[in-house]
């Protein structure tokens, strides 16, 4: 995997065949998430997750059974949704408030309905943040703030303000 493709691998749950915190179960079951800026990336992480995992038990004279459960797709927006809708986001929120960002490892299950039917998905700014940057604008806690709390993250929240303007 070229070194500069957007990825990312979150083990969120270890569960272990039972017993006591002090042994070593005989079997165990990673679950989690793989998300790629690139549709065609997935394939390639899944194929290299199989192979790592093989000969790690392999190593050790154990086997494995790697299987992937969910298979969303990479969230990608449809270049003529995105030039239909931004007209009314301009006028909404003011073409100086929106900001284009990098690509993003959204993952959702609205990428399945966006792959088939088209469509825009965008990120509201619904927390005590600002971009500052010089040309690469990153996201920053806005001070006396809550600060960032990202998603699937317990620090998480959403102004519900922003809500208004989202509608």
């Amino acid at each position: 995997m070229p070194a500069d493709r957007l990825i990312t691998i979150s083990v969120g749950q270890i569960k272990d065949s039972g017993g006591r915190w002090n042994i070593v179960p005989s079997t165990f079951t990673l679950y989690g998430t793989i998300r790629a800026v690139l549709q065609e990336d997935i394939a390639t992480i899944q194929e290299k997750i199989r192979v790592l995992a093989m000969n790690t038990c392999k190593s050790y004279g154990l086997d494995s059974d790697v299987r992937f459960f969910q298979d969303v797709p990479a969230l990608t927006n449809s270049p003529s949704w995105v030039a239909e809708f931004m007209p009314s986001v301009e006028n909404v929120v003011g073409k100086n408030n929106i900001k284009y960002l990098a690509p993003q490892l959204g993952y959702d299950d609205i990428s399945c309905f966006i792959n088939e039917l088209g469509g825009a998905y965008f990120l509201l700014g619904g927390q005590d943040t600002e971009f500052l940057g010089d040309g690469f604008e990153t996201l920053h806690p806005i001070e006396g703030g809550k600060g960032i709390g990202f998603n699937h993250n317990p620090y998480f929240y959403f102004n519900d303000e922003a809500m208004k303007v989202g509608v």
